[in-house]
């Protein structure tokens, strides 16, 4: 479960659940509507903090736990790396993976 916070009161929001396993990393959207969450359960969630009862978008592809999610500043795309050195790049307008070679991003 991650659980969300209000940092200026320290009252709790609200929380979310739907990974199988624990949860290794973290990145919000800039505007705070979204986050990303990795898990070890070889799982990306995608959430939308404008409502918590919205079942999150789950981006599947990795083949051991995810231990980290960055977004990209200048496209809608998040990477995502692996327990076993995998990288990917996700296009989050269109849940898609895409697939490069190193150094053409």
């Amino acid at each position: 479960m991650i659980r969300l916070w209000d940092v200026g009161s320290g009252a709790e929001i609200g929380n979310l659940r739907g990974h199988g396993a624990y949860v290794i990393g973290l990145a919000f959207w800039p505007d705070g509507k979204r986050l990303a969450s990795a898990s070890a359960d070889q799982t990306i969630r995608l959430w939308d903090l404008t409502d918590l009862k919205k079942a999150p978008r789950t981006l599947r592809g990795h083949s051991l736990e995810v231990w980290r999610v960055v977004l990209l500043p200048d496209k809608p795309w998040l990477v995502s790396g692996c327990k076993d050195g995998s990288v990917y790049v996700w296009d989050t307008e269109t849940i898609q993976r895409k697939h490069f070679r190193a150094g053409q991003i």
